[in-house]
This record gives C-alpha cells, structure tokens and sequence, in this order.
C-alpha cells in the first residue's frame, strides 16, 4: 500500500466508499437518517463535502492505494470496481493555525487553478443547494454537530492556534484491518511532530482505539442532541499532545 494526495480524478471513488462503507459508523446514521430513501442526494452532497476539501488550502486530502501485488490478489475484490477501485482508503487532515509551518502547507495549493477549482466548487455547492433542498439529511442534525464542534474546538483545542485536526478518515469495508488507516493517520502524527504542534479529533467510536494505539488521549465525551429529539449522537474528543510538551 502506498499513501499519496488524492486527485480530482479519484473523487468518483472516494464518493463510493463513504456512502458504502460509513453505513455503520454512528455520526453518519446520525446527520444522513434518509440517506436509504436518498441515495442520490446522500452521493451528491458527500461529493461536494469531498470536493471541497480537496481544493482547501488547509486540507492535505490523503489516498492509501494498493500497489501491484495486492492488486492482484485482490481481484475477485476489485473487479466491478472501476478503473480508480486501488484505492481502499482515504482521510482528511486539515492545519489550523498561521505559523510558517502552517503556510508553507498553504503555499502548497496557492496556484492559479487550484483557486479556481476551489471557486467553481463553492459555486457549484452554492447552486445546487438553491435548486434542491436535501432530503437525505437532517439539517437541525446538522446545524447542532457544527455547533457542537465549535464548542469543542474552544474549550479543548484552543491552547494554541496551531494544530492538525483529522476531519475524515474512511476505509473499504472489505478492507479494514489491513493497516489503511493507520498509515494515514500516521501521516498526520509525523508531520505534527515535525512542526511540534497537537492533533485533535472528534472520534466515533469506531476509531476511538485506533487513535489511542496512535498517541491520542481522551479528554472528554460529548453529546449532540435536537431539543426534542430522542436519537442523540455520542463522540469522544481526543488529543495527541505536541512532541515537546
């Protein structure tokens, strides 16, 4: 397996594993409660959350890829899968912060058209939630997750304003277990401790062991819940501290 930065060509892929392989996963069941009676909007909108990052200049957008070999002893795995199925996993790491270290990450997407992918990606987001509203979703869900978000970001990552935070980190679920995900994580915990910077997540359960194995402690758990509702959503929120500290 090979770690490399995803591409706009592996969107179609990348779309395809989260909407197959996060239907176990609480947070997605949680903020996509329609998503079986919607698949078409739960794919469109997944893409465009994708899309997005891939142009942000503070998201480093990572693809773990098998190479020769296991491609083809996994071919019976693959076959129906299309010409980018290699990739098994992918995650999203995104830096906080504005020290030299944090624009030289920054200085890595400042050219002319990754600016304007990044434009027509806003664009083509803004339009399409003008024309159609998502059904797939549970907007209230939603608004109270990113609420929840900047609640914990200020109570326990703000310290300092430099930091990694792992956004997304998704595998094949005919693929899990395998080393995928660590590798990408990995990635994101060697490039903080070159900076000396702290890593943060907000952890499903189902990752809440790995991240330990990898250094992160648990601070907290926090619960989201719509005034009203029954169904709540349950993280823990974890911290890898800086190489120095």
């Amino acid at each position: 397996m090979r770690v490399r930065v995803a591409t706009t060509r592996d969107l179609h892929r990348l779309t395809e594993i989260t909407t197959t392989s996060l239907i176990d996963d609480p947070t997605y069941d949680y903020l996509s409660p329609n998503r079986l009676e919607y698949p078409e909007d739960n794919s469109t909108w997944m893409r465009l959350k994708l899309e997005k990052h891939l142009y942000d200049r503070r998201s480093t957008f990572l693809v773990v890829e098998l190479d020769g070999s296991e491609v083809e002893g996994n071919t019976s795995l693959l076959k129906s899968r299309g010409p980018v199925s290699t990739i098994i996993s992918y995650g999203i790491w995104v830096r906080l912060g504005d020290n030299a270290a944090a624009k030289e990450t920054f200085r890595k997407k400042n050219t002319w058209l990754n600016a304007l992918d990044s434009l027509a990606a806003q664009a083509s987001r803004w339009s399409i939630s003008q024309k159609y509203p998502r059904r797939d979703a549970s907007q209230p869900r939603l608004s109270a997750t990113d609420a929840a978000t900047k609640e914990v970001t200020k109570k326990y990552f703000s310290d300092s304003p430099d930091w990694w935070s792992l956004e997304l980190l998704v595998t094949d679920r005919d693929f899990r277990r395998r080393g995928a995900a660590t590798k990408v994580l990995t990635w994101g915990t060697d490039q903080a401790d070159v900076e000396d910077v702290f890593c943060g997540i907000e952890a499903s359960p189902m990752g809440s062991k790995l991240y330990a194995a990898n250094g992160f402690e648990k601070l907290d758990t926090w619960v989201v819940q719509v005034h009203g509702e029954e169904e709540k959503l349950v993280f823990d929120i974890m911290k890898r501290k800086r190489k120095g500290a």
